[in-house]
């Protein structure tokens, strides 16, 4: 969420999301990197953005740890996930001078996160995405601006849909 100056805000998740490790320290964060890995770099994905990032406000570094944190845990069960394209981003996140352990964030598959502690989810959160995209000054991000699109001028990148749990 913006605030009035234009900075990001979220409600604090220490308490409400459990465990240690950076969700009981948000308020501590200072800084935040941000690195987006693409480990099939043949599907030549194109983004709009670079591929690292330094947030160095630590409002708005913390209102991402919360907003990470605030990401609801993996359901059990098996699923039926997109097509998996290698887009991975990795959130360092800076408490106090102590750099905590990264969260990485798939932006295809399955859309999970991982380095919270239990196993998150971020594919039925689309808000999730606008409000990095704001941190990162992004304008009008979404899931789709994450994954990236296909270097061709006739064939963009397809939106992926957000995986569904499947019957057991």
């Amino acid at each position: 969420v913006t605030g009035k100056n234009g900075s990001i805000t979220a409600t604090p998740a220490a308490t409400v999301s459990g465990g240690g490790g950076l969700c009981a320290t948000t308020q501590s964060v200072q800084r935040l990197s941000i690195q987006r890995i693409n480990s099939l770099p043949q599907n030549h994905e194109h983004f709009t953005f670079p591929a690292h990032v330094n947030i160095g406000d630590p409002g708005t570094a913390r209102a991402v740890a919360e907003a990470a944190c605030d990401l609801p845990p993996m359901p059990p069960g098996g699923f039926s996930c997109p097509a998996g394209l290698g887009i991975t981003y990795t959130l360092n996140f800076v408490v106090g001078e102590t750099k905590s352990p990264a969260v990485t964030i798939d932006a295809t598959d399955c859309q999970t996160v991982r380095g919270l502690g239990r196993v998150r989810w971020v594919a039925r959160t689309p808000a999730f995405w606008t409000m990095l995209g704001q941190a990162m000054d992004i304008p009008h991000a979404d899931a789709a601006t994450f994954r990236g699109s296909m270097r061709s001028d006739r064939h963009p990148a397809v939106p992926s849909p957000a995986p569904r749990p499947t019957k057991q």
